[in-house]
């Protein structure tokens, strides 16, 4: 195949002829290219979908990052780096500890959490020694000054006036469920108002509808914090806001816990099923 190299507006600069890169074999043209150094791509939108059998590599901003990505024939966007993630196990185990009031339930199933308040709360956690949250720290503390990359895939079933969900990432054992009383990032969930939820080590901020959430979808969700302050939500794979109020630097000790929460004060509603939890941190 041929190649182009694009500006940062999308403009093709250079046009390289027809190259084929299938098997070096009598059925096709010499391939097995040698390449000593390294190639730069400017950063461009999203190319769309290639023709049938090519791929189109190429690099897109994210959060203030310039990431490779791929896109296949059927128009499949793939990012190169999901693999430094860790996959957090989610299952009964001993090291997510639940907590309930009124006739709330925290169940802890293979492969998915079901939190259903019911006239009180249902609240699911995870102590830092169990996951070790950010290189270059101890166990008992995150180290803000990294990029942090939160991803979660869940699932709001029931959602109703008076019903939310917190989903944080620096919580404490003491602290209430509802609130971040240290640096952290995460995401409050008020009826099906999705917002994002920081705090600096200072204070809170809690920002304003970023989405209207669609009962009984799976969602895929991904929080960078870019280790400068700022945080930015995405939705499959779409920003849907920043914050400038998000942490630097490390947090107090044991403010490392990762909390999945359902509140309501009376009845049954706001049903959150958490499906897959993955954590990195780069920098």
């Amino acid at each position: 195949m041929g190649w182009i190299i694009y500006n940062s507006l999308g403009e093709p600069l250079v046009t390289q002829e027809q190259h084929d890169h299938t098997s070096a074999d009598a059925s096709g043209p010499l391939t097995n290219d040698e390449h000593d150094g390294y190639s730069e791509y400017d950063e461009i939108a999203a190319p769309g979908a290639p023709a049938a059998s090519k791929a189109r590599l190429y690099t897109k901003d994210l959060s203030a990052l310039s990431a490779m990505f791929y896109v296949d024939e059927a128009d499949n966007e793939f990012w190169l780096a999901d693999s430094i993630f860790r996959n957090l196990p989610i299952g009964n185990l001993s090291s997510w500890a639940t907590a309930v009031t009124g006739s709330s339930a925290a169940t802890r199933n293979v492969n998915r959490f079901d939190l259903s308040p019911n006239g009180g709360t249902a609240h699911i956690y995870l102590n830092e020694n169990a996951y070790g949250p950010t290189r270059g720290s101890g166990t008992d503390t995150l180290n803000w000054d990294r990029v942090v990359l939160w991803k979660l895939r869940f699932t709001l079933f029931t959602a109703a006036a008076g019903g939310s969900n917190n989903i944080l990432l620096g919580h404490a054992i003491g602290d209430a469920p509802d609130t971040l009383t240290d640096k952290g990032i995460g995401i409050s969930i008020s009826n099906a108002a999705f917002r994002g939820f920081v705090h600096d080590g200072i204070g809170t901020t809690l920002t304003g509808t970023l989405v209207t959430l669609t009962v009984n979808q799976v969602y895929d969700v991904l929080i960078i914090s870019r280790g400068d302050g700022t945080v930015e939500w995405f939705i499959d794979g779409a920003s849907v806001g920043t914050s400038a109020g998000g942490p630097v630097g490390n947090s107090t000790a044991a403010h490392t816990i990762m909390s999945f929460q359902g509140f309501k004060a009376t009845g049954a509603s706001n049903r959150l099923m958490i499906h897959q939890i993955s954590l990195a941190d780069l920098g």
